[in-house]
Protein backbone atom coordinates (compact mmCIF):
# COMPACT_ATOMS: atom_id res chain seq x y z
CA UNK A 1 0.00 0.00 0.00
CA UNK A 2 2.92 2.80 0.69
CA UNK A 3 4.55 1.89 -2.36
CA UNK A 4 1.38 2.33 -4.96
CA UNK A 5 0.85 5.69 -2.33
CA UNK A 6 4.15 6.54 -3.14
CA UNK A 7 4.17 6.11 -6.65
CA UNK A 8 0.31 7.58 -7.04
CA UNK A 9 2.01 11.07 -5.21
CA UNK A 10 4.78 10.68 -7.73
CA UNK A 11 2.23 10.33 -10.92
CA UNK A 12 0.43 13.25 -9.63
CA UNK A 13 3.07 15.14 -9.07
CA UNK A 14 4.46 14.08 -12.91
CA UNK A 15 1.12 14.87 -14.36
CA UNK A 16 1.50 18.21 -12.78
CA UNK A 17 4.58 19.00 -13.75
CA UNK A 18 3.98 17.77 -17.74
CA UNK A 19 0.73 19.87 -17.83
CA UNK A 20 2.53 23.42 -16.67
CA UNK A 21 5.52 22.68 -19.28
CA UNK A 22 3.58 20.44 -21.82
CA UNK A 23 5.25 22.79 -25.08
CA UNK A 24 8.71 22.57 -25.72
CA UNK A 25 9.54 25.10 -28.19
CA UNK A 26 11.79 23.26 -30.86
CA UNK A 27 13.42 26.38 -33.48
CA UNK A 28 16.86 26.66 -34.67
CA UNK A 29 18.37 29.65 -33.64
CA UNK A 30 20.02 31.80 -36.12
CA UNK A 31 23.80 31.88 -35.88
CA UNK A 32 26.22 34.82 -36.97
CA UNK A 33 29.51 34.11 -38.70
CA UNK A 34 32.12 37.32 -38.33
CA UNK A 35 31.33 38.57 -41.67
CA UNK A 36 27.13 39.10 -40.72
CA UNK A 37 26.12 41.69 -38.61
CA UNK A 38 24.71 41.61 -35.00
CA UNK A 39 22.00 42.44 -35.91
CA UNK A 40 20.93 39.38 -37.49
CA UNK A 41 21.05 37.42 -34.43
CA UNK A 42 17.46 36.27 -33.57
CA UNK A 43 17.42 38.03 -29.91
CA UNK A 44 13.64 36.16 -29.35
CA UNK A 45 14.45 32.81 -30.21
CA UNK A 46 17.55 32.78 -28.04
CA UNK A 47 15.86 34.29 -25.16
CA UNK A 48 13.13 31.73 -25.82
CA UNK A 49 15.96 29.18 -25.74
CA UNK A 50 16.83 30.26 -22.66
CA UNK A 51 13.63 30.34 -20.73
CA UNK A 52 13.07 26.92 -21.57
CA UNK A 53 16.45 25.74 -20.51
CA UNK A 54 15.44 27.60 -17.33
CA UNK A 55 11.81 25.85 -16.81
CA UNK A 56 13.56 22.45 -17.88
CA UNK A 57 16.44 22.95 -15.02
CA UNK A 58 13.74 23.88 -13.12
CA UNK A 59 11.57 20.29 -13.95
CA UNK A 60 14.66 18.92 -13.13
CA UNK A 61 15.15 19.83 -10.11
CA UNK A 62 11.61 19.66 -8.84
CA UNK A 63 11.90 16.27 -9.68
CA UNK A 64 14.77 15.49 -7.83
CA UNK A 65 12.86 16.64 -4.89
CA UNK A 66 10.62 14.85 -4.94
CA UNK A 67 12.60 11.74 -5.48
CA UNK A 68 14.67 13.23 -2.51
CA UNK A 69 11.68 13.22 -0.20
CA UNK A 70 10.25 9.53 -1.61
CA UNK A 71 13.82 8.09 -0.72
CA UNK A 72 13.72 10.12 2.57
CA UNK A 73 10.40 8.46 3.28
CA UNK A 74 11.19 4.97 2.78
CA UNK A 75 14.59 5.39 4.61
CA UNK A 76 12.20 6.53 8.11
CA UNK A 77 9.77 3.82 7.33
CA UNK A 78 12.21 1.16 7.31
CA UNK A 79 14.43 2.61 9.93
CA UNK A 80 11.34 2.03 12.06
CA UNK A 81 10.68 -0.66 10.96
CA UNK A 82 13.92 -2.33 11.76
CA UNK A 83 13.97 -0.51 15.18
CA UNK A 84 10.53 -2.31 15.85
CA UNK A 85 11.93 -5.93 15.19
CA UNK A 86 15.30 -4.98 17.20
CA UNK A 87 12.80 -3.45 20.21
CA UNK A 88 15.14 -0.52 20.12
CA UNK A 89 15.24 3.30 19.48
CA UNK A 90 14.71 4.07 15.72
CA UNK A 91 17.57 6.69 16.40
CA UNK A 92 20.27 3.99 17.51
CA UNK A 93 23.28 3.96 15.88
CA UNK A 94 22.67 0.30 15.24
CA UNK A 95 19.67 0.85 13.53
CA UNK A 96 21.09 3.21 11.35
CA UNK A 97 24.00 0.67 10.47
CA UNK A 98 21.54 -2.18 9.81
CA UNK A 99 19.74 0.23 7.15
CA UNK A 100 22.65 1.37 5.33
CA UNK A 101 24.18 -2.04 5.15
CA UNK A 102 20.65 -2.77 3.65
CA UNK A 103 20.44 0.31 1.34
CA UNK A 104 24.11 -0.18 0.54
CA UNK A 105 23.66 -3.70 -0.48
CA UNK A 106 20.69 -2.90 -3.17
CA UNK A 107 23.33 -0.49 -4.94
CA UNK A 108 25.72 -0.80 -7.70
CA UNK A 109 29.14 -1.49 -6.11
CA UNK A 110 30.82 1.20 -7.26
CA UNK A 111 28.40 4.22 -5.06
CA UNK A 112 31.04 5.30 -2.79
CA UNK A 113 30.20 5.46 1.04
CA UNK A 114 30.48 9.40 1.47
CA UNK A 115 27.95 10.31 -1.92
CA UNK A 116 25.77 7.77 -0.17
CA UNK A 117 25.62 8.68 3.12
CA UNK A 118 25.07 12.74 1.95
CA UNK A 119 22.39 11.11 -0.20
CA UNK A 120 20.74 9.42 2.97
CA UNK A 121 21.13 13.02 4.81
CA UNK A 122 19.71 15.26 2.60
CA UNK A 123 16.49 12.87 1.74
CA UNK A 124 15.79 12.53 5.47
CA UNK A 125 16.16 16.38 5.62
CA UNK A 126 13.66 17.23 2.87
CA UNK A 127 11.52 14.44 3.41
CA UNK A 128 11.43 15.79 7.13
CA UNK A 129 10.71 19.45 5.76
CA UNK A 130 7.67 18.65 3.30
CA UNK A 131 6.26 16.20 5.62
CA UNK A 132 5.81 19.28 8.14
CA UNK A 133 4.57 21.25 5.85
Amino acid sequence: ITIKAASLEEKKINDFLDSVHKEKIDRDVTTTTQDEAPSSTNFTLLYEKLCDAIILADRKTQEAITCYCLFGKALIQRRNEIASERLVDSESNIVGRILNKKVKAQLLTDTSDSLLRKRIENAKKLYKLFDAI
